[in-house]
């Protein structure tokens, strides 16, 4: 994990007034973006989460009609979609995936780029970016299955995350996380992070 999240002042609500926050995912039918959005939805200070998807049919019908969510169907890299779903957003998480090689490959920096423009509008919103192991320094970290794996499976997608992690590093306040590990299991109610 590392970032520069500093606190954001937000604007003044009433004593004892809840926080209603709206948040802004990316990559909500992946399997951990779903995950996200999922726990998101269950939180009662979240009043709003948009999703930009290009198939909203993908994501499981009782998640479509929770009156918290608003879908904006189109692209990520698609700068009309991206700009409603970040208007006056209070966090942004991204949690995209590409094809290990070829046409798309590109499309977590694309869609960074994209997101990077339209936070002009709401520089202090928090920005989450779900990446990789391996990914830039982290990569000296790796077992030796791990920089096999990097180097000659999947190189084009991580160096796109590399782009997109400079491209965050770019905004006022970010996180990156570089999960590794992730199963579709119950969580277990643990975990192990280090920061850089």
């Amino acid at each position: 994990i590392s970032g520069n999240h500093e606190p954001v002042a937000g604007a003044p609500r009433a004593p004892g007034a809840p926080a209603m926050a709206r948040v802004s995912l990316f990559g909500a039918t992946g399997g951990t973006g779903l995950e996200i959005l999922t726990r998101l939805l269950s939180r009662p200070e979240v009043s709003e989460v948009r999703c930009v998807v290009r198939s909203p049919e993908k994501l499981p019908e009782e998640v479509r009609k929770n009156p918290a969510l608003k879908l904006i169907q189109g692209s990520s890299t698609d700068d009309a979609a991206v700009q409603e779903a970040c208007l006056d957003t209070e966090a942004v998480i991204v949690s995209l995936g590409g094809p290990p090689k070829g046409p798309g490959v590109d499309v977590c920096s694309k869609s960074q780029q994209a997101i990077n423009q339209a936070l002009e509008k709401s520089p202090d919103a928090r920005m989450v970016c779900i990446s990789s192991i391996g990914v830039g320094d982290h990569y000296q970290h790796c077992s030796l299955f791990a920089k096999f794996f990097a180097s000659w499976i999947i190189p084009e997608a991580l160096a796109d995350k590399h782009l997109q992690e400079e491209m965050v590093r770019k905004l006022k306040n970010w996180v990156v996380v570089r999960p590794g590990g992730l199963i579709d299991a119950p969580a277990k109610g643990y975990w192990h992070a280090a920061e850089d």
